[in-house]
């Protein structure tokens, strides 16, 4: 039997393209009271330097050292798994992120010129996609996602997204916007249920928004939205990122205002946190709370606590204790893993099986627990479930209750558990 190493999904399969370097994933963790993560694969100076050996190769160093315990960017990463991890010789690409340029028309407080620096690609996305497919080297799940910088201000975005998707046809597609500028193709992709776009507010106000995202485009925003979601709500996800200057009940509550003014009640929301941070505070959780019953209020439900801020959540034994069923999760993944390690709920053995839709995983053990396939939910009449998923949230309850016929009332809400 294949003995366990220590690894991760990110470098056992994902390959980040940024505008002069490759990355393994875009996790960050802190260690030691400093941020570490967004762990560079190698950099990238001509499109020469860019072969699939060449990534194999350094993937594999990174992951030899590791088990080496030898001190690497991972050291200390609570992403890093032992499990029996599959040779990465024998990987395929089944994530990839399209982050070629650092252009972007904000300078949000909790970024980094990483992203918004105004770097452009030295090589060419689409030939390097087209090549990796030709090879066989990409797998048929593929995921894709768009950052940036802002993707659309990619140069030919309208050419370059619907060719790379086209050339992929993901499992998935997400495009992390900040919607200042409402672009076309997106709204078709999103019409064609073909695309999911996310895109992060953090205000009530135009004062706020302008102080926490650089530019006084508040409105610009929401309209864009409205147009967006009249397209398809639910594969617009909205985030609302706690942190110092937001977290006013009075700003929270206009940006409820906005949303019913809007008209984007039928969106997916997540509620997260600064990623900066190593903590949150007991007011940044009271303000998670705050916003999610508002949000609720409007007859929203399609709320989340996203993976920043859920793991980060350690005070509800109280809430917890009144839940008494067994809980059925859905999504055998690092949200899961973070959330085992993290939250006393998922420790006290309430757990009846994880599900997963790859069949890789089906039949397999997650972190003690059996993982079965969606269908197994037939049989099952009286467990609760559980959504680990942020980002496939919205999906994942979609096929509860319109495919696999699961009461709203068992599914439950984030800030339940």
């Amino acid at each position: 039997m294949m003995k366990k190493t220590l690894s991760c999904e990110a470098l056992h399969g994902s390959v980040y393209f940024a505008p002069d370097m490759l990355r393994h994933c875009c996790k960050r963790f802190h260690r030691n009271g400093k941020m570490q993560g967004d762990v560079e694969i190698f950099k990238v100076s001509s499109p020469e330097d860019i072969t699939f050996e060449k990534i194999v190769e350094h993937k594999k160093k990174l992951y030899d050292d590791i088990n080496a315990g030898k001190e690497t960017p991972c050291t200390g990463c609570p992403w890093l798994v032992s499990d029996h991890w599959k040779p990465i010789e024998e990987m395929k690409i089944k994530h990839v992120s399209v982050e070629v340029h650092s252009v972007c028309n904000l300078k949000c407080t909790y970024c980094s010129d990483i992203y918004y620096g105004g770097k452009l690609p030295n090589y060419d996305i689409q030939k390097i996609i087209k090549d990796f497919v030709s090879q066989g080297v990409v797998s048929k799940d593929v995921s894709l996602v768009w950052g940036g910088g802002e993707p659309g201000l990619l140069k030919n975005f309208d050419k370059v997204f619907p060719d790379i998707v086209n050339t992929l046809n993901p499992k998935s597609n997400y495009i992390f916007t900040n919607a200042i500028i409402f672009k076309d193709v997106i709204a078709e992709y999103l019409k064609n249920n073909a695309a999911t776009i996310v895109v992060s507010v953090d205000a009530g106000t135009p004062e706020t928004f302008k102080e926490i995202r650089g530019a006084d485009t508040f409105e610009k925003v929401f309209h864009s939205l409205e147009r967006y979601a009249a397209m398809e709500g639910q594969n617009v996800i909205i985030k609302y990122i706690l942190m110092e200057g937001n977290s006013s009940k009075e700003e929270m509550l206009g940006f409820v205002e906005n949303v019913r003014k809007h008209h984007l009640e039928k969106c997916t929301f997540q509620i997260s946190a600064n990623y900066k941070l190593d903590g949150i505070a007991d007011e940044g959780i009271e303000a998670a709370f705050f916003l999610y019953k508002r949000l609720k209020d409007l007859g929203i439900h399609l709320i989340n606590f996203d993976d920043h801020l859920k793991p980060r959540i350690k005070k509800l034994a109280a809430i917890n204790s009144k839940i008494a069923e067994p809980i059925i999760v859905w999504g055998a993944g690092e949200y899961a893993r973070r959330l085992m390690q993290t939250d006393k709920f998922f420790r006290q053995n309430r757990i009846k099986f994880f599900v997963d839709k790859n069949p890789e995983k089906q039949g397999q053990e997650f972190l003690g627990y059996q993982v079965k396939a969606p269908q197994e939910i037939l049989k099952d009449s009286e467990s609760k479930f559980f959504i680990a998923s942020a980002l496939n949230f919205k999906k994942i309850y979609e096929e509860l209750v319109n495919t696999l016929g699961v009461s709203p009332e068992r599914i439950i809400d984030n800030p339940a558990l």
